[in-house]
Parts: structure tokens; C-alpha cells; sequence
């Protein structure tokens, strides 16, 4: 039976493939579980008319985030934290306080999962992390600073 993945599935294929597997595992496993549709029905041409468009937005999406990312470099945010005598925070700066704020720098949707970073901060300082778009990535620094209580 030919059938459309909705989902990817280790071992067979990734979301919007089109696969010819046996009847059983097809009638039994993927479609009940809500993993395939039958190639040949109209649901299918609407998730793959679906699937077309989403990767449409995608792709102008990554070619607007392209174009902001040449600001990032050499960015440098800053963050004042309350912190103990000895420099470690009480609260860490996580990525999606980062993401927050580089996002209103930017005036662009930043995501939690766009921000790299080698570790959590917990410490006053200067860090270094990185903005992902794609395949391509852009350093920015990050510095915090004790805040007077």
C-alpha cells in the first residue's frame, strides 16, 4: 500500500514521504496511530499542499533571518542580575531570556532554539553565544552585570 508519512518514523522516512509499505503495517500501525494517510485519497493532496506551503514560509522566513543576522555580529547585550559576593547569580539567564531581548533588538521573531550557548549562565561576566539561522551562525556578546539592590 502506497501511504504519505504525516510524521517522521525512524527507519522509513521523514513527513510528507511518500513510501509503498505492506498492507498490514499500513492498516494495522500507520494509519490507526495517526502516522500516514493512503497516497490516493484527497486528505493526502491537502497535507501535501499543506506540507508545500509550510516549507514556502520556512524558506522566506530563514531568507528574512539571513538578512538580520550580519546585525547580530559584534552585538553585545546586557543583562543586570542580582547576584551574590561572590559573582553567582541567584537566577540564570537562560535562552529564552536572551531570545526575548534580541528580539526586541532586532525587531525580528527570535526563537529559544535559535540562541547557542556553551553553558548556562550563572555568574557575572562576559559570555559569548551564537544566533542560528539554518545552516549559518553569528557570535554575539552577552555581558552581566551586578544590579544594585
Amino acid at each position: 500500500m502506497e501511504v504519505i508519512l504525516l510524521k517522521e518514523i525512524k527507519g522509513l522516512g521523514r513527513a510528507g514521504d511518500k513510501k509503498t509499505v505492506a498492507d498490514g503495517y499500513a492498516a494495522n500501525y500507520l494509519l490507526p496511530q495517526g502516522l500516514a494517510i493512503k497516497a490516493n485519497s484527497q486528505a493526502a493532496r491537502a497535507f501535501l499542499l499543506k506540507l508545500g506551503h509550510r516549507e514556502k514560509q520556512q524558506a522566506k522566513q530563514l531568507e528574512q533571518l539571513t538578512a538580520v543576522l550580519p546585525k547580530v555580529s559584534g552585538l553585545l547585550l546586557e543583562f543586570r542580575a542580582k547576584a551574590s559576593a561572590s559573582g553567582t547569580l541567584f537566577s540564570g539567564i537562560g535562552k529564552k531570556q536572551i531570545a526575548s531581548v534580541l528580539e526586541k533588538r532586532l525587531n525580528f521573531p527570535v526563537k529559544e532554539k535559535m540562541v547557542e550557548l556553551s553553558h548556562d549562565l550563572k555568574s557575572l561576566g562576559e559570555f559569548s553565544a551564537n544566533l542560528k539561522a539554518g545552516k549559518q551562525t553569528m557570535p554575539f556578546k552577552i555581558k552581566i552585570i551586578k544590579e544594585n539592590a
